[in-house]
């Protein structure tokens, strides 16, 4: 699956022996005790409602938002939104490059599109995230990745480019 492909939040699957589905019900089972993580005949389009309606389902406590989140994670294995399981193994390197913002701005459905010179198109973050970030210079870490670019962070101070592993 590729990182673009991903229907965010994602959730990461703890240590197990085995996830089966049967009729449409995922079991996941541990050193412990076989727990169903999803029901997909459910009538709700998205994990987090039918999981509230499972009677006591598999305990996801983490939840991943972002792809920033998911390349510093250290679990490989995840269900997203959809219900679907996948690896994430990084296989590749990719520059991570800093760019100053040179204009933003607010749209009426929450989200902030953040312009900088190098690239064509804005990056869009929700407003809430973008507010802890208003001060004098704001710089965006920008992954190269599929002949774009993908953001990684925003931050105050200027960091060296680099490469990172995705």
């Amino acid at each position: 699956m590729n990182l673009i492909d991903i229907n965010y939040p994602i959730f990461p699957i703890r240590n197990h022996t085995k996830i089966y589905n049967e009729f449409g019900i995922i079991y996941i089972e541990t050193y412990f005790k076989t727990w169903i993580i999803d029901n997909t005949n459910l009538p709700y389009n998205a994990l987090a409602k039918r999981w509230f309606k499972i009677e006591k389902p598999y305990p996801l406590t983490n939840v991943i938002y972002n792809i920033t989140q998911l390349i510093n994670c250290k679990f490989k294995i995840f269900i997203d939104n959809n219900g679907k399981i996948f690896n994430y193994i990084k296989t590749r390197n990719t520059r991570l490059i800093y760019k100053k913002l040179i204009n933003y701005k607010a749209n009426k459905n929450g989200e902030v599109a953040l312009f900088t010179k190098e690239l064509p198109y804005p990056l869009y973050v929700s407003t809430t995230y973008f507010n802890k970030y208003i001060h004098d210079d704001i710089y965006m870490g920008l992954l190269r990745y599929s002949g774009g670019y993908v953001l990684y962070e925003i931050t105050n101070d200027k960091k060296r480019d680099t490469w990172k592993k995705i």
